[in-house]
C-alpha cells in the first residue's frame, strides 16, 4: 500500500484476486439464477462462500452453469 492508501498487487496476487473474483460472479449468479436469491443476498453469500469452496466443487458449478448457459 502506498502512501495515498492505493494497493499495488504482485503477479502472484493478482491471480488471487482474479480467481477469488471469478468465484464471487459465478456463485452470485448461481444463487440469483438458480437458487432465486435476491442479488443483494446473493452477493453477501458469495462473499461467504468465495474463499472456502473447494476447487473441485467450483469447477463443478461452473460446468453446471456452462452447460446450462446460466454464465
Amino acid at each position: 500500500m502506498d502512501a495515498k492508501g492505493y494497493i499495488s498487487l504482485t503477479s502472484e496476487g493478482l491471480k488471487k484476486a482474479e480467481s477469488i473474483y471469478e468465484r464471487h460472479r459465478t456463485l452470485t449468479s448461481l444463487f440469483v439464477q438458480i437458487a432465486g436469491v435476491p442479488e443483494h443476498v446473493a452477493e453477501e453469500d458469495a462473499c461467504r462462500c468465495e474463499h472456502v469452496l473447494s476447487a473441485q466443487t467450483f469447477q463443478g458449478i461452473k460446468m453446471f452453469l456452462n452447460e446450462n448457459g446460466i454464465c
